[in-house]
């Protein structure tokens, strides 16, 4: 029997910090600091069992990145440029950060898949979605999410993942990893149009993995409300008829309202609250379809308050416990719509 009330593993390692973007650059290694401050700071960081992960091998990589990746990060670092898509700055040491990522998000699918019924939630850096098969970007030098899903497939831990992606940038690089697979399913909630320019409804996948594919396409002003309506509505369905054996998490807090990302001009009205709400509710359909078995890695949030406390509230739903506080409250815009988004998505997918 599940206990609904055991608390999370927490991984992180400090490696992660080594990444360096520069002092105008919004991914920061204070996001991160700030987070792991708070935690230890607070009963949620005494509650949750941390877990400091080994780095990913080179074998962890590449099966899903080209082994050129490697080699022009490699090369990009000694240059001091930055990688591939030229958004995507590099340094010394960052190459030890993205493979310290990345371990990570193995770790917590290893954790999560022993068993017991327990959430994990991997705290990295740099963030992964973004990063294709042949190109970093975005932010994003490996996608430690779709990394993490690939060891499990390779090592016997789930023959079918579902990956669900609430950052507001559209997971391009995990789409792109598993656009043509049926083992893999791919959910993605995002402002559009918005950076990187993709995640439009008829993305649905090729070949065998047709339908296997499915973006939700948000304007913007979308609030708590709104992404809760989204989520019950499509998600329960979509994953009762995978029916994956693992659920993965592209755990991005960049929808709150004090969100600065200046990329993609994120207008958004997410509070904590409801990051809290939407982790409840992928936490009991893990109970439900998985054996409880869910693990999280982060990805974007750039208001280092905002992403500390969006972080935790997920933590406390995956630990059982209740919501605690939201230091930042709403910002006051009122909602928009979202019915027209779920019949879109319900019509393309053939949702009932």
């Amino acid at each position: 029997m599940i206990n609904r009330a055991e608390p999370a593993y927490l991984v992180y390692s400090p490696d992660v910090l080594r990444h360096s973007t520069g002092s105008n650059h919004p991914e920061q290694a204070i996001r991160i600091e700030r987070l792991v401050a708070d935690l230890l700071q607070s009963d949620l960081g005494k509650t949750i069992e941390w877990h400091q992960p080994v780095h990913a091998s080179r074998e962890d990589i590449v099966r899903v990145h080209a082994p050129t990746m490697i080699s022009k990060l490699e090369l990009s670092i000694a240059r001091g440029e930055p990688v591939d898509a030229g958004d995507t700055p590099v340094a010394v040491g960052s190459d030890f950060a993205a493979m310290a990522a990345a371990g990570a998000a193995i770790e917590a699918v290893k954790l999560t898949a022993s068993g017991n019924g327990r959430a994990a939630f991997a705290v990295v850096r740099p963030p992964g979605h973004h990063a294709t098969p042949t190109q970093s970007m975005g932010f994003c030098i490996y996608n430690n999410v779709a990394i993490a899903a690939e060891y499990a497939l390779a090592s016997g831990l789930a023959k079918r993942i579902a990956i669900v992606d609430f950052d507001i940038h559209h997971g391009n690089g995990t789409q792109d990893a598993f656009y043509g697979r049926d083992d893999v399913l791919v959910v993605s909630s995002h402002q559009f149009p918005a950076y990187p320019g993709s995640g439009n409804f008829g993305e649905i996948g090729v070949g065998a993995g047709t339908g296997f594919n499915v973006n939700i396409p948000m304007p913007t002003n979308v609030g708590d409300e709104g992404l809760i309506q989204i989520y019950m509505s499509l998600l329960p369905a979509l994953i009762a008829r995978f029916l994956p054996d693992i659920i993965l998490v592209s755990a991005g807090y960049d929808g709150h309202w004090l969100n600065s990302d200046y990329v993609a001009g994120i207008r958004q009205n997410i509070c904590t609250r409801g990051f809290y709400r939407l982790s409840q509710l992928l936490r009991e359909l893990s109970h439900e379809y998985t054996g409880g078995r869910i693990a999280g890695i982060l990805e974007g949030g750039y208001h280092v308050g905002a992403l500390s406390e969006g972080v935790q509230s997920t933590l406390r739903a995956w630990s059982g416990l209740d919501f605690e506080t939201d230091s930042f409250g709403s910002n006051g815009r009122p909602d928009v719509s979202v019915q027209h988004i779920i019949d879109t998505v319900r019509r393309i997918h053939r949702i009932a």
